[in-house]
């Protein structure tokens, strides 16, 4: 029986703005004889077109949450300005000096407040910046080396649609951590808009209690009030952004298992083609 000549398909990655060939090789096999093969050929035609959709679609969805991130990025910076000169106004304002005096458990939670607010949209507008950086994404197979396979006249055709499909499920795999991460990255951001927002309507509370309206008894109650409505804030917060993050690398963990599970059932294959032969 004529011997089987392997050849190996280079998968396509860009790496911010790079391109790189990373390894393993995805390997294939020419069709010396036609019972080598595993995946009959109507089959390989499918799932070599299946791959290229999802990989797009895939593609399409992680452009929808860049284009969303641009949003997250630009709200959060008007509200920033916004807040700002809120605080500055509030701060420099000749009534501070008297609650300094009077209710410093006021001014150590406005001070709380105007932290938080400042940093949650700072964290969002980061956010907002990480999920567009560049990242890893995989294109399917590295175009020169897959031309140069289809001039070798070992390679048939079905044997080189079988390695670019093999690269092709590779880089959907790959793939998917990258766009998992960027909706964490979107959904935390979105979280941090909402927190920021709910500091900024504690600190109105803070601003009309000092105002000096409200009675000595009822502003102590206010003043835990507010207080608790910061502490569950933060832990409701950190709650939903905990059980995401957890969530995400779940995603990831199985997308990895998947891969493992890919290749060692690829080289297992192999290996029983070589045996037949």
């Amino acid at each position: 029986m004529t011997g089987l000549r392997r050849g190996c398909l280079r998968s396509r990655t860009i790496s911010k703005h790079v391109t790189t060939i990373p390894d393993p090789l995805i390997c294939m096999k020419s069709q010396a004889h036609a019972d080598f093969r595993d995946v009959p050929g109507d089959s390989l035609d499918f799932l070599h077109t299946e791959a290229v959709r999802q990989l797009e679609e895939l593609s399409k969805a992680k452009e929808s949450i860049d284009s969303r991130a641009a949003l997250v990025i630009g709200i959060p910076g008007v509200m920033l300005s916004v807040f700002v000169s809120i605080f500055v106004s509030f701060w420099t304002s000749p009534q501070v000096p008297g609650l300094v005096e009077t209710d410093r458990f006021l001014v150590s939670l406005a001070l709380l407040l105007t932290i938080g607010v400042v940093f949650t949209l700072l964290g969002a507008v980061g956010l907002g910046l990480s999920t567009l950086s560049p990242k890893s994404f995989d294109l399917g197979t590295e175009l020169v080396d897959t031309y140069k396979k289809a001039h070798d006249p070992t390679v048939e055709h079905l044997g080189l649609k079988e390695g670019s499909l093999r690269v092709l499920i590779r880089s959907f795999i790959n793939n998917l951590p990258t766009y998992y991460l960027n909706v964490f990255r979107y959904n935390l951001a979105s979280l941090l808009v909402v927190v920021s927002l709910a500091y900024a309507a504690e600190f109105v509370g803070i601003v009309i209690s000092a105002a000096g309206w409200i009675d000595s008894r009822v502003q102590i109650a206010v003043d835990w009030i507010l207080l608790s409505a910061w502490v569950g804030t933060s832990l409701v917060a950190f709650h939903i952004g905990w059980r995401n993050w957890k969530s995400t690398k779940g995603l990831i963990s199985i997308e990895r298992r998947r891969l493992t599970r890919l290749e060692e059932y690829v080289h297992e294959a192999d290996n029983r083609n070589e045996a037949a032969d």
